[in-house]
């Protein structure tokens, strides 16, 4: 068993510590969630195509992502505070610096560089709260997971308003003020007691699903029990898949504003589009993480998938605010639900505690496929001339992918349901044995 601590969890400063956690998090999503708003801005002012925008984008977007396992080695060497608040301090030189740019090519390098600052926070913000919960840590995680959402609800229409008023270099100085607030969160990450490190550093290794009886186990040991499932080809193929579908659904998300700019919206009517489905995606997310994983999770995984691409399909032929308005919320409802569900599975195998922040490893793989979506969209619109094409990629491969998923999951419960009498509910080392077909036994 793992020893008994006596600092204070799940209460007092453990909120302020998740609090600046869900604030970072919704500075880090709501501004990529931006990014469309300035490709548009970017095209006009320096006379580029839309490729070379979006191939900005797409750096940024994968510089941001891979930083994550980075980002969670500098934390447990040098501190959450250390590591956020010089995250801080270089998005907002980078933040102020690009509203000075002149060239094309200065764009590159100063969004690689934000990118780089912004990403050093990236691992913190979404589980740097894990070592002050344990009891209340599944609401803990599905607060900061809503946080998401919420910066998509409040970023890109500060976005709007900030550029209708002051230019898109006035928006960058702005934002540059209003980023160094990251520093104020670092601040707040205060180092915890010995033991909580302790406790921390413990948990983050893969431990048994029976302490009582492995908890002599050393670590070595710990990983050769689960190797075979780590390493087995059909679980990573579902994470693939799930990558693939994630990709799929933060692009459209960003090529949002421009399609609703193309089809003549106003920069008024595109913010208000943002804010519903910022508003629907925020509800959504507040699906718990770490549920215990029912044999069913993919499989309401690949339905929600699978509405959210024809709900993408939907949104590239429409035309009016209110539509779109409409189909948004649906988009949003959707993903966020099957974001929830599918990360249940894919981010805690063979037993592994809400704490280790497992998808972190995945992390990186979701920005290569988000990086490819997004630079293939600004492809796209070069050839067809209309954002309408790089939705409909978004939305027909996540259409396909989660109709794999579906069929998948559904085939693996078949098997199931042959194979015992037992509750459909079981533990994740059991659902993952049984989707991977690997035995997992004891060492």
């Amino acid at each position: 068993m793992a020893p008994s601590t006596t600092h204070p969890v799940d209460h007092g400063y453990a909120w302020v510590v998740l609090a600046s956690c869900c604030v970072m998090r919704a500075f880090n999503d709501g501004f990529w969630a931006s990014l469309g708003i300035f490709f548009i801005k970017w095209e006009v002012y320096f006379g580029a195509s839309a490729t070379k925008t979006s191939l900005i984008g797409s750096l940024y977007m994968l510089v941001l992502f891979t930083m994550a396992p980075v980002s969670s080695a500098l934390a447990r060497r040098l501190t959450h505070r250390v590591v956020v608040i010089a995250s801080g301090i270089l998005t907002v030189i980078c933040c102020f610096a690009t509203s000075f740019i002149t060239e094309f090519w200065h764009l590159f390098i100063a969004m690689t560089l934000l990118s780089f600052a912004l990403g050093m926070s990236f691992q913190v913000a979404h589980s740097g709260f894990n070592t002050y919960f344990d009891k209340h840590l599944t609401s803990a995680y599905m607060l900061n997971h809503a946080s998401s959402g919420l910066g998509i609800f409040i970023v890109p229409p500060l976005m709007e308003l900030l550029i209708s008023n002051y230019g898109w270099k006035g928006a960058f100085q702005i934002t540059s003020a209003i980023m160094a607030n990251i520093c104020v969160c670092g601040l707040m990450l205060r180092m915890p007691p010995q033991e909580l490190k302790d406790k921390e550093t413990d948990d983050l290794r893969i431990k048994p699903l029976d302490d009582a009886k492995d908890g002599d186990k050393t670590n070595c040991d710990m990983l050769r029990k689960y190797m075979p499932l780590l390493c087995n080809i059909r679980f990573l193929f579902q994470v693939g898949l799930v990558s693939v579908l994630n990709a799929g659904c933060v692009t459209a998300i960003i090529y949002f504003v421009p399609y609703a700019s193309d089809v003549g919206l106003s920069d008024l009517k595109c913010s208000i589009l943002m804010l519903v489905f910022g508003a629907s995606i925020t509800v959504a997310r507040f699906v718990p993480i770490g549920w215990k994983v029912n044999i069913s999770a993919s499989t309401i995984g690949g339905v929600a998938y699978l509405l959210s691409g024809l709900s993408l399909i939907t949104f590239a032929f429409m035309w009016t605010l209110n539509q779109l308005m409409v189909v948004a919320v649906v988009f949003g409802a959707s993903y966020g639900l099957g974001y929830s569900m599918m990360m249940n599975i894919v981010s805690y195998p063979a037993g592994l505690k809400e704490k280790a922040s497992w998808g972190v490893a995945f992390l990186p793989l979701n920005g290569i496929g988000i990086a490819a979506y997004v630079f293939i969209g600004g492809v796209l619109f070069d050839i067809t001339g209309s954002y309408k094409s790089s939705l409909l990629l978004c939305g027909v491969s996540t259409l396909c992918v989660a109709l794999i998923v579906f069929f998948y999951s559904g085939l693996i419960r078949w098997q199931h349901c042959r194979r015992t009498d037992q509750s459909q509910i079981c533990s994740n080392i059991q659902y993952l044995t049984l989707l991977n077909d690997v035995s997992v036994t004891n060492v």
